[in-house]
């Protein structure tokens, strides 16, 4: 309720319903009802909250463009924010953009250090620019913040694969799937998604 405490200082109260609505959508998977009702938000005030709020609907429906425009507003308007961050990086990790997904998570990092699932992203884009040391790093911080990180398990079992360790990837992604990670070791080779 916090949340909504903060943003509907900015609505004249007949406008918080839509704001209420859009965001009920958002969590009903109404994505293109919430980005309606959160653009008609926006139109009444153009907060942070309906700005990322409309970036996540645009991307479960896979308009990433205009998720990314939504994300990087939401930034300009809060850029200690690393949920903003996040949301560009997986955009950008979901467009094969890894650089700059690679960038992105690292600010996340700077911002919320302990965020394993950055960490796990991150490595993942290394991962996917072949820069194997830096995604080794990652991983293993990743793991070392969460033991229980399945997704940094099976992305450091396809690092050692690539790497010719079979033995160690062997056993990350047999961690993984006792973890709950299904596809862990399934593929060798394949990647697991670092979303």
């Amino acid at each position: 309720m916090r949340f909504f405490s903060r943003i509907l200082q900015y609505f004249h109260p007949a406008k918080e319903k839509i704001f209420h609505l859009a965001y009920q959508k958002l969590q009903d998977a109404d994505y293109s009802g919430a980005i309606r009702d959160f653009t008609q938000a926006i139109d009444e005030a153009p907060v942070y909250e309906a700005y990322h709020n409309r970036g996540n609907a645009y991307f479960q429906l896979e308009e990433y463009s205009r998720a990314l425009d939504d994300f990087s507003r939401a930034v300009q308007m809060d850029p200690a924010s690393p949920e903003a961050y996040l949301g560009k990086a997986i955009t950008f990790t979901r467009l094969g953009k890894y650089s700059e997904a690679k960038d992105n998570y690292s600010e996340v990092i700077r911002l919320r250090p302990g965020h394993s699932v950055a960490y796990t992203n991150r490595g993942y884009s290394s991962l996917k620019m072949e820069a194997y040391d830096q995604a080794l790093v990652d991983f293993n911080q990743a793991i070392q913040l969460d033991h229980r990180n399945a997704l940094a398990f099976a992305n450091r079992g396809t690092l050692f694969h690539i790497i010719g360790d079979e033995d160690q990837a062997t056993k990350d992604w047999e961690k993984a799937k006792s973890l709950g990670f299904e596809a862990a070791g399934c593929a060798p080779g394949s990647f697991p998604s670092g979303e």
